[in-house]
Order: structure tokens, then C-alpha cells, then sequence
């Protein structure tokens, strides 16, 4: 038999492993069961939070709740609101890529989509210019040499015209903020979910962790992205369907 670690609780002599009894004093022996480190989806918690790094308990106490579900729901405020660079920092390279695909092919889908609807008012408010077109541009101080037309009439559609655009742009803010900031929300609550995925794909292959590197270089493809490429597009085909 080995010998271990463990004494009598009563005379302190050293037991033998599978002991009852104190062999010198006849004290019951408690025996303390084996330590087993908590686990989620098999995975040990300190590997967990070893991955994570930065604010791991708030993950691992999300992961350990939702355990066993595909799909959960859970808002993350940093994704929401920081979404691609969240991602860069979080070293999630290949999604922060593809959130920037899908996010670009958003915005230009829903550019052509309000484009197109809103088409329709725009030549609607610009009809009630087209009678004083000629006036407006022969007359840029206001004073109208055959007198066909007055001062106040085309002050009038003028304004009416503007009245008609403040509703347009009203309209297409609503529009285009709207369904933005219920993709991002729908996002903050499905990143938790999305990071558990590349947690358990990535664990044990890479290094996890955050880095500022990344988000420094996250910023700088975001916004050559969306300068060189995102709103030229954006402009064109809103040019296109309103011209």
C-alpha cells in the first residue's frame, strides 16, 4: 500500500490509503472526494477563461447558463454598439470579415430599396418648381422682367417645395437609421453566441485572448472599406435609381 498525504484527524498519525479506521486511535477516516474542475460543453472552465482572457467571468458565466444550446440570445453591448472592431479585438478575423460583407451588402441593399421608394415623392415635389423653372434661373435676385409670374407665387411653391423635401429626408432617415439599428441590435444579441462558436472551434488551436493591434488595424479596414468602397457604391446606385 502507498502511503499519502492524509492524517488522522484525532492523533495526527499518517494514514494508509483505503483506511476505515486510525490504525492508532480507531478515529473513522472522512475522506475528502477528488477535486473535479467544472466544465462547460466538456471544455474546462480555466481553459475557458484562459482562452478569454479580459472579462472571462461574464463569458463563462453567460457559456455556463446557455450550456447546451445552439442558438442563444444575449445582449452584448461592446458588439452592439462596436460590432467589427469588438470582433478585430477579440481576434475573430474570419467573422469580423464576413460581418463586414454582410453589413456593406445591407447598407447598399437598403440604399436601392429607399432609393426606389421615395423616387416618386422626390419628382412629385419637383413638379411644383417645374412652372417657375425658366423664372428661377433667368431671376436669381428675385426680380422678374415680364411680370408673368409673381414674387409671391414662386416664393410660395418654393417654400412648399421645401416643406415636401423636409418630409423626404424625414422619411429616408427614418428609413435607412431604423432597420440600422435593428441589424446591430439583433447582432449585440447574437454575438455572445457567435464568440462561443469560435471559442469552441479555436480552444485548443489557437491563441484567444484580446489584442489592441488588432483593433487598431480593425479601424483602419473598416473605414477603407467603407470610404473606397461602401459609399461609392452607396452613392452610384442611389444616383442611378433617382436621376
Amino acid at each position: 500500500m502507498l502511503y499519502f498525504e492524509k492524517k488522522c484527524s484525532n492523533c495526527g498519525i499518517t494514514l494508509i490509503e483505503g483506511d476505515t479506521y486510525c490504525r492508532n486511535c480507531n478515529t473513522p477516516v472522512e475522506y475528502e472526494p477528488p477535486f473535479e474542475e467544472e466544465t462547460i460543453e466538456g471544455i474546462k472552465k480555466s481553459d475557458w477563461r484562459f482562452f478569454i482572457d479580459k472579462n472571462s467571468s461574464r463569458y463563462i458565466g453567460i457559456f455556463s447558463k446557455n450550456e447546451g444550446k445552439k442558438i442563444f440570445f444575449n445582449m452584448n453591448w461592446a458588439a452592439m454598439f462596436f460590432n467589427i472592431y469588438w470582433m478585430f479585438y477579440r481576434k475573430m478575423y474570419k467573422y469580423a470579415v464576413i460581418y463586414l460583407i454582410a453589413s456593406m451588402v445591407f447598407s447598399i441593399g437598403l440604399t436601392a430599396l429607399v432609393a426606389t421608394s421615395i423616387k416618386g415623392d422626390i419628382l412629385e415635389a419637383n413638379k411644383i418648381l417645374e412652372p417657375y423653372t425658366q423664372y428661377l434661373d433667368e431671376n436669381v435676385n428675385g426680380s422678374l422682367s415680364d411680370g408673368a409670374v409673381s414674387i409671391t407665387e414662386i416664393l410660395e411653391a418654393t417654400s412648399k417645395y421645401k416643406q415636401e423635401i423636409d418630409i423626404i429626408n424625414n422619411k429616408l432617415m427614418f428609413w435607412i437609421l431604423v432597420p440600422s439599428i435593428i441589424f446591430n441590435v439583433f447582432f449585440g444579441l447574437i454575438a455572445d453566441c457567435i464568440y462561443r462558436r469560435y471559442i469552441l472551434r479555436n480552444i485548443y488551436h489557437k491563441r484567444g485572448g484580446t489584442s489592441r493591434r488588432s483593433l487598431v488595424i480593425g479601424v483602419i479596414v473598416y473605414l477603407v472599406v467603407s470610404n473606397v468602397i461602401e459609399s461609392p457604391i452607396v452613392t452610384y446606385i442611389a444616383a442611378k435609381i433617382l436621376q
